[in-house]
């Protein structure tokens, strides 16, 4: 069969599942790929490295065309589970019936038994049909105590394999050398490592970036902790890590846990929350009911549209149960803000980048910042020295200088350089250059000895009198005149 067979099945939506359901099923069977879907196809023993080879490369197969026959909206569900075909299609047995509209009783007892039929073992026509069954039952009834699947065992189960791994890897970051850990901090080590958490039925953050969790604290009664992925609403918190499970058996980790304030609707003080776990990854913030009474001593009583948290006899807070059956608290978070700020208008100004004294006032007036305290009610002075400053302009550099009014001789400047590195072969090692910035005529000498500086200038100003026939008025110096003090001390 060609793989343009894929292309005429209609891709999984919200609403043609009724008919996508057997028509991937009928490919996956044409394919041989079905028993490693519904989980009926014996896993191979371990040690032989060529039928787990082949029993990967049909998973991949089965994962791969059960991802190409998903529509871009479906494929959000399966994320995390890419590499599991029977996990791909027991997440989409669920999520149809999470999408029905009206979903009864009725409904999801059909399609769980539609699925029992479907996964059980079909019958070997070889003349050892018998045998074959009994050995497919006998697997099939294999069920792994950690992650619920009968396709493999405990020993056999990858999920368990990766959880170890990361508790070793998250054991290892954290140890500390040898003899520093007390007894204490060695139990309390333990009982991190043994222990682990649920979330109930709650799942990972969606990786859309548009996406974000709501602040909306959901009761659930499957949940052993309070937890939640926003860490802007805790009072207080410290590091804690524990594992945490998911509805879809997969393993996450907590970073923290505190204490979160919660303001009950009308219901007097507000409550401080405490054990609450930092989860960053978690798609849901969960309030555990079962850990209140566990171990908080509350009790809880149910009725129509709401949830009551009682304890020593007294409501302190309930949950609204709203038409879609799931149950929130009746309140808000409160938000942990900055202390008060004690300043007066001087450091103010210079806090908010020399503002001006309008919008200083009009900043204090309004009321426009939060825990704001004056402890003076001088007004700010007139006169700030850094604005002053600030406010100060210089003029630029000209491009050009404007000597269009001068006349030759009216300036002279000049430089000397050396000594040269390695002398001519008249052994001059310096010279000096004289400029008439006038006529721009320019005259260089060469010496031999720095000492005849002086030598070269009268013999300069000799020749340019006599050649622009006028007086020389002013001589720019670089270094001239010290080298003329150094030289012959005039």
């Amino acid at each position: 069969m060609s793989d343009s067979t894929l292309s005429n099945i209609t891709p999984l939506s919200d609403h043609n599942f009724s008919t996508w359901k057997p028509e991937i099923s009928a490919l996956l069977r044409a394919k041989g790929l079905w028993r490693i879907v519904n989980g009926t196809a014996p896993s191979p023993k371990a040690d032989d490295v060529d039928k787990v080879a082949a029993y990967q490369e049909k998973q991949d197969k089965a994962a791969g065309l059960l991802a190409l026959s998903l529509s871009s909206a479906q494929r959000i569900h399966i994320q995390g589970i890419e590499d599991d075909p029977a996990k791909i299609w027991k997440k989409h047995l669920v999520s149809t019936l999470l999408m029905q509209k009206d979903l009864s009783l009725d409904m999801v007892h059909s399609a769980l038994k539609r699925e029992e039929i479907n996964r059980k073992p079909r019958a070997s026509p070889s003349s050892d049909g018998s045998a074959l069954k009994a050995t497919a039952i006998a697997k099939s009834s294999t069920k792994c105590d950690f992650c619920d699947y009968t396709n493999h065992s405990t020993a056999e189960c990858r999920s368990l394999k990766r959880y170890k791994a990361e508790k070793a890897k998250a054991k290892g970051s954290s140890a500390q050398p040898a003899g520093t850990a007390t007894a204490s901090q060695a139990q309390a080590q333990a009982q991190t490592d043994t222990k682990s958490e649920s979330a109930g039925h709650a799942s990972l953050r969606s990786s859309d970036v548009n996406w974000t969790v709501s602040n909306d604290w959901i009761v659930d009664t499957g949940a052993t902790s309070h937890m939640t992925p926003h860490k802007h609403w805790f009072a207080s918190m410290q590091a804690h890590r524990v594992p945490i499970q998911l509805a879809d058996k997969s393993i996450i980790y907590s970073e923290g846990k505190g204490e979160v304030h919660f303001a009950p609707k009308g219901r007097g003080p507000v409550v401080a929350i405490t054990d609450v776990l930092y989860v960053p990854q978690l798609g849901s913030n969960l309030f555990s009911a079962l850990h209140l009474t566990e171990h908080r001593q509350f009790t809880v009583i149910i009725s129509k549209g709401n949830i009551d948290f009682i304890r020593d006899g007294k409501t302190l807070f309930n949950a609204v149960v709203e038409e879609s059956n799931v149950a929130k608290l009746d309140g808000l978070i409160q938000i942990q803000t900055a202390l008060a700020s004690t300043v007066d208008r001087s450091l103010l100004h210079r806090r908010c980048a020399h503002v001006s004294k309008e919008r200083l006032e009009k900043l204090v007036k309004n009321k426009l910042t939060v825990n704001l305290k004056l402890d003076s009610e001088a007004p700010l002075a007139d006169l700030c020295e850094t604005c002053i400053m600030g406010k100060q302009h210089r003029f630029p550099f000209p491009d050009t200088s404007d000597y269009s009014d001068l006349k030759p001789l009216d300036l002279v400047v000049s430089d000397v350089h050396g000594p040269l590195p390695v002398s001519t072969a008249q052994g001059y090692r310096y010279w000096i250059l004289f400029l008439d910035v006038a006529s721009r005529l320019y005259v260089v000498y060469y010496m031999r000895e720095k000492s005849q500086v002086f030598a070269c200038f009268k013999e300069f100003k000799a020749w340019a009198e006599n050649h622009f026939e006028r007086k020389m008025l002013n001589q720019g110096v670089d270094r001239l005149g010290r080298t003329l003090r150094q030289t012959t001390g005039v």
